[in-house]
């Protein structure tokens, strides 16, 4: 941190101030110096009394609110409120999710803020690749903490009729045309499509075969082709999944380890992608990354 700052450009006092404020925020962590004082140019620095409201839950959000000192709360119809404190913001899901809502929050304490308007922000993450991949662990994080280690239906993804019964391998082109119609793939150009497709490896393996373990760290993401894979947990809860569904995608966002055993309970056929794999896809085309952010701080919205 001290190199970066001993080669601050020569700027005015104000512009000075927020870009040391842009500098020691993890969450812009990757900015290079054009990017992090073009950040510092469009942002104000704000500080909030205790318990002013900062961003609404009515209105659509305009700003992103990334605390310096002090702390915001986040009130919650069901469950404790969220309290963000110094290096993490408000205002990203809304911005991200163009849900036309964000949620409320108030400063807990005097609160100091750097405020980046939407489109300086969504800037920021189209710069850097370090920032959207920050946003994804966070995003991740909240969503396993809010929901629990076990996979839900949000995590299938529509697919063709099961092919329980096939034996052959995919061709690139079947897994391309495949992805076409998958999720953050839909509609996108056959570059990221044919990128993808060269990194899923498909599989079969035999009833009693284990994906993963619950204490292994997520390196690798399952998507359920045919068959049925039993997901348990150590708290002894389990649910059973079938073709479509996606299996350790946000433990491996999130840094994490699985949380449950996956286990074949017959025979299964599966796409197995190497986590590296998909983010060196990811970082190639921005686009991606983007539809990612938007369907997962969506997802929190609608929580």
């Amino acid at each position: 941190m001290s190199d970066d700052l001993r080669s601050v450009p020569t700027v005015a006092a104000g512009v000075r101030d927020r870009l040391l404020a842009v500098r020691s925020l993890g969450i812009l962590e990757g900015l290079d110096d054009d990017a992090a004082l073009l950040l510092a140019e469009y942002s104000k620095l704000s500080t909030f009394e205790p318990e002013q409201e900062v961003t609404s839950a009515n209105e659509e959000p305009e700003s992103v609110y990334i605390v310096l000192e002090g702390r915001l709360r986040v009130p919650r119809p069901h469950g404790a409120p969220i309290i963000i404190d110094s290096g993490r913001g408000v205002g990203v899901i809304g911005v991200l999710s163009n849900s036309g809502r964000g949620l409320r929050s108030v400063a807990e304490v005097e609160t100091r803020t750097l405020e980046l308007s939407k489109d300086v922000f969504l800037a920021a993450i189209d710069e850097s690749f370090s920032i959207a991949r920050n946003l994804l662990k966070v995003f991740a994080e909240m969503i396993l903490d809010e929901r629990g280690e076990l996979p839900a239906e949000t995590d299938s993804v529509p697919t063709e009729p099961s092919i329980e019964d096939r034996t052959e391998p995919r061709t690139l082109v079947e897994r391309v045309l495949e992805l076409s119609r998958t999720g953050i793939f839909e509609g996108a150009n056959s570059d990221p499509l044919f990128d993808m497709a060269r990194v899923m490896r498909q599989i079969c393996v035999p009833p009693g075969h284990v994906f993963f373990g619950a204490k292994d760290k997520a390196r690798t993401v399952i998507r359920i082709l045919g068959g049925t894979v039993q997901c348990a947990a150590a708290n002894g809860q389990s649910v059973d999944v079938t073709s479509g569904h996606m299996l350790g995608g946000l433990p491996a966002l999130a840094g994490r380890k699985y949380g449950f055993e996956a286990r074949a309970l017959t025979e299964a056929f599966a796409y197995e992608i190497n986590f590296e794999d998909f983010l060196v896809v990811l970082e190639t085309h921005p686009e991606l990354t983007m539809k990612m952010l938007r369907t997962l701080s969506t997802t929190l919205v609608e929580r």
